[in-house]
């Protein structure tokens, strides 16, 4: 079981949001 901390969710849904807006997911 993986825990992620508040800052690593923040940057992973950056990093989506990031990937989403330039078309790749």
């Amino acid at each position: 079981e993986l825990l992620f901390d508040l800052d690593t969710e923040a940057v992973i849904r950056r990093a989506w949001d990031d990937l989403r807006d330039a078309g790749i997911a």
